[in-house]
């Protein structure tokens, strides 16, 4: 019988990294419509960030490319919560 070993605390910020960088990369291929933008993020990036600067910018957080290891999602809903709260607002008016 296999036993599931739960991560150990020294490899949790390492693997949340990961995570927030893999949901930025799925985001950006939400955003550009196209699957390839995974696997290019910089070039895809730069499109996104024409159409909209806060988005680039929040998805430019999530994929990391310039490596910052101290990222964090709560950092990350801080930085997005200004433009969340404006279009929940405008919604339920």
């Amino acid at each position: 019988m296999d036993v599931i070993a739960p991560l150990g605390e020294a490899r949790l910020p390492g693997e949340q990294l990961a995570d927030l960088t893999n949901f930025g990369r799925y985001m950006l291929c939400v955003a550009t419509g196209v699957a390839e933008a995974g696997h290019d993020p910089g070039r895809w990036l730069e499109v996104v960030k024409r159409r909209s600067a806060n988005l680039g910018g929040a998805l430019s957080y999530l994929v990391n490319l310039e490596g910052n290891g101290t990222r964090n999602i709560n950092e990350f809903l801080a930085n997005i919560s200004d433009v969340t709260v404006s279009y929940v607002d405008a919604s339920l008016q």
